[in-house]
């Protein structure tokens, strides 16, 4: 049972800055904020789908792929179409998944 209720989590997502993708461990998105959708190009369904199904954008998927098979933090700066991200992805924990925070950059760096 969660700490919180389904829909104060979605609203936590929601609130966050940054884009945000929650991934199973096998790479089943779980949940994914407007803001992600606003800076990545992706399915308009994604949550019960797989990462590549859904997100047709090649650095996005192997940072988090990378994340996966390192089980490990990571962090790095990648290129989605006119944006520049900081990526942040934290494994969760043998079972539990993957947390991926991107940041847009893109006016920083200009």
């Amino acid at each position: 049972m969660s700490v919180f209720p389904e829909d104060f989590a979605s609203a936590l997502l929601q609130a966050l800055p940054a884009g945000v993708v929650l991934l199973s461990e096998d790479k089943t998105v779980l949940a994914v904020n407007q803001q992600l959708r606003s800076l990545v190009p992706m399915h308009p369904s994604p949550v019960g789908r797989g990462l590549e199904e859904v997100m047709p954008a090649p650095a996005v998927c192997a940072v988090l792929n990378q994340s996966v098979e390192v089980g490990e933090t990571r962090e790095t700066s990648i290129s989605v179409g006119r944006f520049e991200l900081q990526a942040r992805v934290v494994n969760l924990g043998t079972g539990q998944g993957l947390l991926g925070v991107f940041t847009d950059v893109t006016e920083a760096r200009s």
